[in-house]
Order: structure tokens, then sequence, then C-alpha cells
């Protein structure tokens, strides 16, 4: 059992090095395909929104997530977090407005299977790359597990560093990809 499980572990770290080295892949892990990208272009291309936020709160509710046509209404557990956009970097959102992203989520410290749950405080100041529907009814959902949120910290002589908010993400992202990404969307930086 023993030699089986180490197998199983070394399978796993091989496949994942396979997917890194090679262009975006989807990956199934715990019942659910999840994204995985080469690098920031990769990532922000497929990204609809990514902002600067400030994190207001967080609820827990549950939602159907059935999409028309279909007739089947799905109802899911999922958390809401209600965000002040500081920045846009790419997407529709306007600076000040206020926006939901979603996660599968949480009901007394339980929380669905999900292997990129973020725990967002209040106050936190994120960029997020995000996906957002065309359908009004359904918040935003982050991009992908561990590459779509990055925590802004500000020294106190006003300059800004971002740090990976997950640890298993390897990318670096600087204002300055920001700035390009703002720059090759809207024509400018705004």
């Amino acid at each position: 059992m023993k030699k089986f499980l180490i197998i199983a572990a070394i399978l796993s770290v091989l496949i994942m090095l396979l997917v890194l080295t090679t262009n975006s892949r989807r990956m199934t892990m715990g019942g659910g395909d999840i994204w995985i990208y080469r690098n920031i272009e990769e990532l922000s291309s497929q990204a609809t929104d990514i902002v600067r936020v400030e994190v207001l709160g967080s609820r827990v509710r549950r939602i159907s997530t059935a999409l028309p046509p279909s007739s089947f209404r799905e109802r899911e557990i999922v958390t809401i977090h209600r965000l002040r956009v500081i920045e846009v970097f790419k997407g529709s959102e306007e600076s000040g407005s206020v926006m939901e992203v979603m996660q599968p989520g949480r009901i007394n410290r339980r929380q669905t299977e999900n292997y990129g749950l973020y725990d967002f405080a209040t106050g936190e100041d994120l960029i997020l790359f995000m996906y957002s529907f065309d359908y009004d009814r359904l918040p935003a959902v982050l991009l992908t597990l561990h590459q779509a949120v990055y925590r802004v910290v500000s020294s106190d002589d006003g300059s800004v560093e971002i740090e990976n908010y997950s640890e298993f993400n390897n990318f670096t992202l600087t204002m300055q990809d920001l700035e390009r990404i703002a720059d090759e969307y809207f024509g400018r930086y705004p």
C-alpha cells in the first residue's frame, strides 16, 4: 500500500510538471476541472476582468447555477464576496463601483470540495483575474485556482508591492505588467 501511495504521488507530480511545461491545460482534480496557465500573458488573455479591489465583506448562500435555456435548477452553496473596485486593468467594471465574485462556499466552517478556496478578509487590497458572465444573475468567478489572486501591499512611502496570494502560484506579477495589460486593453493606461 505504501508503494502504491508513493507511485501515485510521483505520477501526480509528473502530470503537474507536464501541464506546467506545455500551454495552458485543463486538469481534473477532485471531480472538477481547473486551468493552469504558463504565464501572465495567457492568464490575462483569458480573463474578462482584471481589477484591483478592496474586500467589503462576504456572505454564504445557495444559488441556482443553471443558465437558460436549461430547465434543471441546481442549487449550490457559494461564498459571495462584495468588493469595491479601486482600479480597472481590463474589463467593463468602473473604479468606485461595487461588484461581487463567488467561490464554492461554506456553511458552519464546512466547505464544498475545492482545492483553491480563498478566505478574503474585509479590508484586503487584492488584484483579481476573473471571468464575468454575460448573464447578470451570477456574480463573477475567479479565473483559475492559485493563479488568479494577488495581494497588494502598500508601504509607508506610498510604494506598492504585489504578492502571490497562493503559495502554489509561481508567477510574479508587477504593476508594470498590469499597466501593460491596461495599455493593450484600453489603448492606454487610464
